[in-house]
């Protein structure tokens, strides 16, 4: 027992205690805190009996610890190692300060001891852990409870045995290796803190229950692949490999940090990157950043004007830091009152640029934001993605309209948008791409959770008066849509029920009159529908049903207005609100815009000497606010190279179950795991495609989103599906559904419970989390090595797993969590012999961040498609993917049914290149009602597919080269490309395949077109067969001046052209899919035969083909119960 007496605690702050006599509780006020002088040392616990006599209010962030919180646990001497509980409000948190997780130095002034630098909490720690106790109302901390903290042999441990029990249980929580005696610790915050009791007892007496031990064995799996990991990043040797080395060049002007596929050169004076090589290419005129502030006077000081920059270079073995120091400059080259502190972090494994920036005093500013001057290339970076809020109405961020594609205007300076050139220029959140189709740039907000931003949305029109978009009014219901008006794509916000209102406050600026008086402003309103307008509370209704078209809304004066719209129908839309001058002719169309500097929000679009500029800004205000030294802006950015093809392809299928409700009306309970009962179904038809398909690859996918559980977590059924696949010589790819929901049913693996895991998750989705959280890093590492080990070939991430743009509760988004997962991912991946079996999933509805770290962070082609999108083949859309240069992951997309482009030629050579397709499915309707289909595909479509890709399967593009039309070297191979073919060549030391089809397919009549290939580069000697892959018969050609030339091809069809050497004697040549792999071949000239020993489906039938002399011989074998079968195929007589 600690005596609850002055001579057992130390006062730490507060007033005076009024010690009680014995027997009577402790009575803690408000700001009191005390520690005990009697410390607990390993295998002891103490409880901790304890109410709170005064409820408090609750804060609206309550993420962050605040002094006014009561809490109660242990803590160090130093307080940098605490596990509490603390209550806001009514609810319950579990802070747990972990010592590994020390905070990130901020960016220093040059000259000064980094160790004496102010820290800021780092990435992927959000400060001290907090984890939920109770998390509805209903619960109270009114009465007494036991509260247990120990530290034991193997963790320290916070545990309630207290009833009732909050709806959602009681939590565990685990310190990183303690160090030390730990003290108790008491805090009364706001309200009076009651402590009836504290007593000590062995920890051997606490009575784990089942929570605590799984958490506890998950405690022990995750410190244990931590540690893996730790090593294989010491032993592992970035200057090995020529994607990852990284060199540091100084001169007196400036620095360069050169990479293979890239060079960044950094201007030592303004401490900017001014210039870039990305795989050979230099944008012209490129500046990355300029910071730009605007201070108490409305005076602009900018970054490119600083004459007083220094810039420092350090490295460690995954990073290289560029710190500098400089003062803003205005043109009359006064100083700016603050010089400003910034660090430059290159990730070397990827290229992606992590930049930090504040102020070294504080310092007062109306806005601040960095400017990116991005140049120009030849093809004009002028292609968009975007992903986030395309307007600042928080109801357009939902997953339907989170992101897009789209041409950006080159022919104006100005304010550019994301659509139609006279929408507001705004990406309100997340994540930007501005490309030409081969290389780019990227930008991934980091830190938004300290931005101080309230910009003016009305924008200035060019031939006088104001606009304000209907994107830029706000509602919960109303939503910002990209639609098609006037055969433009724009912005405009929408309802699509009756009765939904959308508001706005506004400022009107006043307008030079001649007679002085105040202005007064037509209104005209550009709309579809039936809606009630008001201004200031004057009403008055609108109708325009059909099509768009303007309509007058009455007059306004300048000054505040109350701007407000209600929906009088379904699906009525705003496009936008113009005020013009009193008199002014009716508005005929949209006018441009013009930028000021109040219009500035996250992410601006502007172009400026035909130069694309990003704008970043982090505080826009009416009035001056003052920057805090402390505050750190921080966001990313990366330079996209351009393709290079690593083409490899499968013939993949789905074991996908879905989660079933008893009924299909239930969509909350009675979850029935039928993937139980349906295995011997799945096995049987997944091994009846293989016969029929040649499946080379399978993919077990638990379905659904928030499923209760899936084959990987039973080793006996994983076991018979991974026999099967087996047996017909597939690879297998598990599916990783890294949702709470799925994620928290794995008990029996020991990982941590579905409440633990969510307390970090975003809060816009609670069901899914934040790689932000090192915890929920290792639980992903940890389920990758599982099933790997289990016998999986490749691990599929989901979406979920890359969700990078939602903010957890701690104000973090994912960007930098994402790349260290990906980062030590492909480390384990390579530990455990399975370099290449890295898979992101791209969902096209909601892509994300991974389309952009996916792409900088792990190698292979891409090529997102919309699911159920259409108009996904406009160029902006086209050539929106990117791929890195490194090696060892395939990225993937899902496809909807209307949303594959199946006479795409470079569909084929992106998706299919370096992916995954998922093209068959088992699909339980309900409990007993089951499917199987090929989701995304009709007849037709199925065989236009198979077409395409199982000769590329076929030949093996694994190993090949791939060059197409895109590329440089692409007239080195071939010429004479007739307008509106298109050719993909793939290369390998035997063989050669060219793809070629009509850009558009649909077109008549169909051509008939000449082609020519150049022998010296197919290396095939100087009489090479030709064949249609498709139909397997030789083609006629001809050889001239060392051109390989095909006349009168017919292009009706999509043709596949396969070239191979002529071999000496005769030799099997081809085979179709159910022949896995050619083992062995022998001629046998005595008794002409060919004897072969081949690998392949079992029980199904093949189809070989043999060169003999100068023409093919065609064969059909069926394998036996066995995958590997020998047998002699008979040549004819020699004639």
């Amino acid at each position: 027992m600690i005596a609850l007496a002055a001579n057992s605690w130390n006062q730490l702050q507060g007033d005076s205690i009024e010690w009680p006599q014995p027997g009577q509780p402790l009575i803690l006020s408000p700001g009191q805190s005390l520690t005990s002088k009697q410390a607990l040392d390993v295998g002891e616990c103490c409880i901790i009996r304890v109410r709170l006599q005064t409820p408090i209010p609750a804060r609206p962030h309550a993420w962050d610890s605040a002094p006014n919180d009561p809490r109660w646990g242990l803590s160090n001497t130093a307080e940098n190692e605490r596990l509490a509980l603390r209550v806001v409000g009514q609810q319950g948190f579990l802070d747990c300060q972990d010592r590994t997780n020390l905070p990130r130095p901020l960016p220093r002034p040059l000259g000064t001891d980094i160790t004496q630098a102010r820290r800021i909490p780092p990435h992927g720690a959000g400060g001290p852990r907090v984890h939920f106790i109770d998390q509805q109302g209903k619960f109270t901390y009114a009465s007494p409870h036991d509260y247990r903290f120990a530290i034991t042999a193997k963790d320290v441990l916070a545990h309630v045995t207290a009833v009732p029990q909050p709806p959602g249980g009681w939590l565990a929580e685990r310190l990183v290796n303690p160090r030390g005696p730990m003290s108790v610790w008491l805090h009364s915050g706001d309200g009076k803190l009651v402590i009836e009791s504290v007593r000590v007892i062995p920890a051997t007496s606490l009575k784990l229950d089942k929570t605590i031990l799984n958490a506890r064995n998950f405690q022990e799996k995750y410190h244990h692949v931590e540690q893996v990991v730790k090593q294989l990043r010491a032993d592992f040797d970035l200057d090995a490999h020529d994607a990852y080395r990284t060199l540091v060049e100084s001169t007196p002007e400036r620095i360069s940090v050169i990479r293979q596929i890239s060079t960044l050169v950094f201007d030592r004076q303004t401490c900017r990157i001014t210039a870039a090589t990305i795989d050979g290419v230099s944008p012209r005129g490129l500046n990355l950043p300029n910071l730009v502030v605007l201070d108490k006077n409305h005076r602009r000081f900018e970054q490119a004007a600083a004459r007083d920059g220094k810039l420092l270079t350090t490295t460690d073995k995954f990073h290289v830091y560029v710190e500098g120091e400089f003062t803003p400059c205005n043109q009359a080259t006064d100083l700016f009152p603050t010089s400003f502190l910034i660090r430059y972090t290159l990730h070397k494994m990827n290229g992606l640029v992590t930049l930090e920036v504040r102020p070294r005093h504080p310092v007062a500013v109306r806005r601040l934001t960095l400017e990116h001057q991005l140049g120009q290339t030849q093809r004009g970076l002028r292609f968009f993605y975007l992903e986030g809020e395309p307007g600042p109405n928080p109801a357009s961020l939902t997953w339907q309209y989170a992101w897009d594609t789209g041409t950006l205007d080159e022919t104006i300076d100005g304010p550019l948008s994301l659509y139609r050139n006279t929408d507001q220029p705004i990406n309100n959140g997340h994540f930007l791409t501005i490309h030409d189709g081969q290389l780019g740039f990227q930008f991934l907000p980091v830190t938004w959770n300290y931005s101080q931003l309230d910009p003016d949305p009305l924008w200035e029109l060019t031939t006088g008066g104001w606009s304000l978009p209907g994107e830029s009014l706000t509602s919960n219901n109303w939503q910002s849509n990209s639609v098609v008006v006037d055969d433009q794509k724009c912005l405009v916000l929408k309802a699509a029920r009756t009765g939904l209102t959308a508001q706005r406050q506004v400022t009107l600026p006043a307008q030079r009159t001649a007679t002085g008086k105040a202005s007064t402003y037509d209104v005209w309103v550009r709309l579809q529908g039936h809606v009630e307008l008001s201004l200031n509370q004057r009403r008055v209704a609108l109708q325009q049903d059909n099509e768009w078209a303007w309509r007058h809304a009455g007059t306004c004066r300048e000054g505040p207005l109350q701007v407000g719209v209600r929906s009088l129908g379904q699906n009525v839309a705003i496009d936008d609100l113009y005020f013009l001058p009193d008199g002014s002719p009716p508005p005929r169309s949209v006018i441009p815009l013009r930028l000021r500097d109040r219009n500035y929000h996250k992410v601006t679009l502007s172009r400026r000497n035909s130069v694309p500029i990003v704008h970043l800004t982090f505080v826009n205000q009416p009035h001056p606010v003052d920057l805090d030294p402390g505050v750190v802006h921080t966001y990313a950015f990366g330079c996209l190279p351009p393709k290079r093809w690593q083409p490899r392809h499968d013939n993949t299928t789905s074991l996908e179950t879905m989660f079933q409700a008893q009924a299909r009306s239930d969509k909350s309970k009675n979850w029935e795991r039928s993937w139980r009962q349906d295995l011997p179904e799945m096995t049987k038809a997944i091994n009846s495609l293989a016969k029929q398909s040649g499946l080379t690859l399978a993919a077990v996918n638990q379905g659904g989103y928030f499923g209760v559980g899936w084959p990987i977590t039973e080793p006996r059924i994983l076991n018979k599906l991974i026999t099967s696949v087996r047996s017909n010589k597939a690879r297998m790819l598990a599916y990783n559904d890294v949702s709470v929901g799925q994620s928290g049913t794995l008990i029996e693996w020991g990982y941590y419970l579905a409440q633990e895991l969510r307390d970090e998750a975003p809060t816009a989705i609670p069901n899914w989390l934040s790689l932000e959280s090192r915890t929920w890093r290792a639980h992903n590492l940890l389920r990758t090595r599982e099933i790997l080990e289990r016998g999986f070939d490749a691990i599929y991430f989901d979406s979920t797993n890359v969700h990078a743009t939602l903010f957890n509760r701690f104000g973090w988004n994912n960007t930098l969590g994402l790349q260290r997962f990906y980062e030590d991912a492909q480390l384990l991946l390579r530990h455990l012999g399975k370099s290449g079996g890295l898979v992101a999933h791209c969902w096209g509805q909601i892509p994300l961040v991974n389309v952009g770290l996916a792409d900088m962070t792990l190698p292979g082609e891409q090529y997102w498609v919309g699911k159920h999108r259409r108009g996904y083949l406009e160029p902006a859309a086209l050539q929106s993917s990117f791929n890195s240069y490194l090696a060892g992951c395939q990225v993937v997309g899902l496809l909807g049914s209307d949303a594959v482009p199946f006479t795409d030629p470079q569909f084929y050579h992106q998706m299919l290149g370096n992916g995954w397709y998922s093209w068959f499915q088992y699909y339980p309707l309900g409990v007993s009602n089951k499917e199987m289909k090929v989701p995304a595909f009709d007849v037709k479509q199925l065989a236009l597919f198979r077409r395409f890709h199982d000769p590329l399967v076929i030949f093996g593009t694994e190993q090949s080269t791939a060059i197409d039309f895109k590329q440089s070297t692409f007239p080195d191979w071939v010429d004479g490309l007739a307008p509106g073919i298109q050719a993909t060549i793939y290369h390998r030391a035997d063989r050669t395949m060219a793809v070629l089809t009509r850009a558009d397919i649909t077109a008549s009549p169909p051509p008939v077109t000449t082609f020519r290939l150049n022998l010296h580069k197919l290396q095939l000697g100087t009489q090479p067969i030709v064949m249609d892959a498709i139909t397997l018969q030789p083609i006629p050609h001809q050889i001239q001046d060392g051109w390989l030339e095909l006349r009168d091809l017919d292009l009706t069809s999509p043709r596949q052209l396969l070239f191979l050497s002529r071999p000496t004697e005769p030799r099997l040549v081809w085979h179709d899919l159910q022949c896995r792999r050619v083992i062995r071949q022998t001629f046998d000239a005595t008794r002409n035969t060919v004897q072969i020993t081949l690998e392949g489906v079992p029980e199904a039938r093949s189809k070989l083909v043999c060169w003999y002399g100068d023409r093919p011989l065609y064969y059909q074998i069926r394998f036996g119960k066995r995958s590997r079968h020998t047998t002699n195929l008979r040549l004819p007589r020699r004639r």
